[in-house]
């Protein structure tokens, strides 16, 4: 039997199991304590295996984790390690830094190496990974200790944006001291009125009339002032915070819509974002049902919006109670739409609206004739299925235009106009839409 068959090296990938890792790491130790030469360990993590096997089978995982550690082993040098932790997660031994910055950017190029797209089983896919850092002998001096400590801070590279590199740091506790302190505000900014609406206007392409606006959280602290959703929203989703903010959201965003229905203002869609974690844990119907009720607000001027998760994680929960909301008359948009990986033969069953493009196909169209040839295959196929098409994030007059010529129904984005107050919102109306940068500016008019 090889090396590479034996119990102490992982089956999918060849690569040297964790007793081996343990004890290349114990002489690796040694000879930088020898050396006085630096040491680091990292631990990647692939993320979202579970969509990709959902999507296109358990061959294409396996083949997924076999590429990144086939490109894993090509990025090490003889006198360094790479091991398989588990499936999907890896662990490598490097050696011989002067300084951080030297590990800084070779866990950056890893990283770039193993997300690029890839073609797997006849499939493009963008791989997403994290890579947590743990370096010797500041943050541990044995190899349990080392490799515990590059967990977690692969746990930290998990919590934020996809592909991103994060150290394992003597600040962790005060940075879960932050992270407590930011969930005890926001308990306390759900009774206070602290957390607000924020509205951006979609725009008609065809027309240029505003065709509706998108509901965005805000939160305003007493004390620390405007606190952007990103350092909010993930410790929201995280606890059972979300659930009830999310409630918040729907009940408001339909108090806004009643109170521009009672002063004669004409009637504007708002659609509200639900989390993949409302969606599939909350009653959503129920609860639309109620406030839909109290409100008394049409049913087809609340959008919802919810991303592929939704789908990907509970195909049959989340198709029922989507169905439901749509007999109910309100509209559903899939968000973010090829940024994931949904099964398209799955798209034509779905009870859905719109489909929102994501913006880094919409950024990408001026530089990538293959970006253009995306987006307007999405909308083609869109309309074939009876969905309209929304592109997120158009900041240009030439995306607006070549959107236009697509077909695509409606666009937001800051050529139109950024997020606006509660209070600025109410007073619009359909009609043109200045733009930016454009020769003659106009406000957005305002009802007589």
């Amino acid at each position: 039997m090889s090396d590479e068959q034996s119990p102490l090296y992982d089956a999918l990938t060849s690569l040297p199991g964790a007793v081996l890792l343990y004890d290349r790491l114990q002489i690796a130790i040694a000879s930088a304590m020898h050396h006085a030469r630096g040491l680091a360990v990292l631990v990647v993590e692939l993320e979202r295996l579970s969509l990709v096997e959902d999507s296109f089978g358990t061959a294409t995982r396996e083949k997924v984790v076999q590429q990144a550690a086939n490109c894993l082993r090509a990025a090490t040098r003889a006198d360094e390690t790479v091991a398989c932790l588990d499936e999907g997660r890896f662990a490598l031994v490097l050696s011989g830094f002067a300084n951080a910055q030297q590990i800084v950017t070779r866990a950056q190029a890893l990283l770039s190496q193993i997300t690029r797209t890839q073609s797997v089983n006849g499939h493009r896919l963008a791989v997403a990974a994290g890579i947590g850092v743990a370096v010797f002998p500041r943050d541990a001096t044995v190899p349990d200790e080392l490799i515990r400590a590059a967990m977690g801070a692969v746990e930290i590279a998990r919590t934020c944006e996809e592909n991103v590199v994060r150290y394992h740091a003597e600040d962790m506790e005060a940075r879960s001291a932050v992270r407590l302190d930011v969930e005890s505000r926001l308990r306390r900014a759900m009774t206070r009125s602290d957390l607000s609406l924020d509205y951006q206007p979609k725009v008609s392409l065809a027309t240029s009339l505003v065709s509706g606006a998108e509901a965005l959280l805000r939160w305003s602290d007493a004390e620390r002032g405007a606190i952007a959703p990103n350092d909010f929203i993930p410790v929201a989703e995280e606890t059972d915070l979300i659930l009830g903010i999310g409630s918040w959201v729907i009940r408001r965003a339909c108090s806004m819509l009643r109170e521009r229905t009672r002063l004669g203002y004409p009637d504007v869609p708002v659609s509200v974002n639900v989390s993949a974690r409302q969606f599939l844990e909350q009653d959503v119907p129920g609860l639309v049902r109620d406030v839909l009720d109290e409100t008394a607000v049409d049913p087809r001027l609340l959008h919802l919006e919810v991303t592929e998760a939704v789908f990907l994680q509970d195909n049959g929960r989340a198709t029922h109670m989507a169905t439901a909301l749509k007999e109910m008359g309100v509209r559903l948009a899939l968000d973010d739409f090829g940024t994931g990986y949904f099964c398209l033969r799955d798209l034509k069953n779905l009870p859905l609206d719109y489909l929102k493009v994501d913006s880094s196909f919409i950024r990408g169209m001026r530089g990538d004739d293959r970006d253009q040839a995306i987006v307007e295959s999405i909308v083609r196929m869109s309309h074939r299925l009876g969905f309209r098409v929304i592109a997120e994030g158009v900041e240009t007059e030439w995306e607006a235009a070549r959107l236009r010529d697509m077909g695509c129904d409606e666009a937001q984005g800051y050529l139109f106009r950024r997020p606006m107050p509660e209070e600025e919102f109410a007073c619009l109306v359909t009609a043109p839409v200045s733009r930016r940068g454009s020769a003659v500016e106009r406000n957005l008019l305002r009802s007589a």
